[in-house]
């Protein structure tokens, strides 16, 4: 995967490469930089080995990367190994041992021959919940077109130009809002993203015009950008160490699940109550998955 970003920068080209490689003072002008630690000695070149900490959704994350090439004033290639900003974990060493808010706590290994997810409660009660968020975020792929070409009379085309709104927001926005919501924690942001998907879905039983249809749909977008990034953080987050694979999978399967139970049921419901019963269901259904949400996320933090 690459991910390009594009910045225009009113400096002299040296000038302003000379900045971008002064790793030891990316704090300075990086807000979400907390410090960078060289990890190889001599001056900054191609090769260079630095550990970035970074602050994202109130936590921490810590990152080894590589200058992998320079060439000034040009352009400089950095590599890491991982996308940190989706899966971290908070203070965890490699010998098994959380450091949170200076203190140390040890943890009991893990067997590699047993599941630990399915005892985790915790982890169930947020993976319930996503269930429930999802049952009602997959309904475009079932209720939603149903109802909007059969019921409203809708072109097809219409139902296309919602999925077009939906995608021009994403790559617009997501990653504004997910840098701007950076130091939350992830209880009210997945929080706050249930209940925009239950808003959303849930103000079809009355919204029927062209605009006032798109506009549920960018209410639930907004949910979306903010759901799936911080819940696949958070997750990495409960897991214990070595079991982030094992999270993850379950995690998915919550989605996986939803989408095979989701669009029959929405179908289902909208047959056989009608149209505003079957929304107003959706978003008590989002609104539960909130709920839910917001206990795992407060058992999560009496855990710690």
């Amino acid at each position: 995967m690459q991910i390009a970003v594009r910045c225009f920068v009113e400096a002299p080209p040296d000038a302003a490469f000379s900045t971008a490689i002064d790793i030891s003072n990316w704090p300075r002008f990086i807000s979400s930089v907390q410090s960078v630690e060289l990890l190889t000695p001599g001056p900054v070149a191609a090769g260079t080995r630095f550990r970035e900490t970074r602050s994202m959704f109130g936590r921490q994350a810590s990152e080894d990367m590589t200058l992998a090439q320079i060439d000034p004033p040009r352009y400089v290639a950095i590599h890491q190994a991982l996308l940190s900003g989706l899966l971290w974990r908070r203070g965890r060493s490699l010998n098994g041992v959380v450091e949170a808010h200076g203190s140390a706590e040890p943890r009991a290994p893990v067997s590699s021959s047993t599941s630990v997810v399915w005892r985790d409660r915790i982890a169930l009660m947020f993976f319930a919940s996503s269930f429930l968020m999802n049952v009602v975020f997959v309904q475009h792929q079932g209720a939603m077109p149903l109802y909007l070409v059969r019921d409203l009379h809708y072109r097809e085309s219409f139902y296309g130009g919602l999925f077009v709104l939906n995608t021009l927001i994403i790559v617009a926005l997501e990653v504004p809002i997910n840098m701007a919501m950076a130091h939350w924690s992830a209880r009210p942001a997945t929080a706050l993203a249930m209940v925009l998907v239950a808003i959303g879905y849930g103000a079809l039983a009355v919204a029927q015009a062209p605009l006032a249809i798109a506009l549920t749909v960018v209410v639930w977008t907004f949910g979306e950008m903010i759901f799936f990034p911080t819940a696949t953080a958070h997750v990495a987050e409960l897991a214990p160490p070595g079991r982030i694979g094992e999270y993850m999978g379950a995690f998915a399967g919550t989605f996986s699940l939803a989408l095979i139970v989701g669009p029959w049921l929405g179908v289902a419901l909208l047959d056989r109550i009608g149209a505003p019963a079957m929304w107003s269901a959706m978003f008590v259904c989002g609104l539960a998955a909130a709920a839910l949400g917001g206990l795992a996320g407060g058992a999560t933090s009496r855990r710690r």
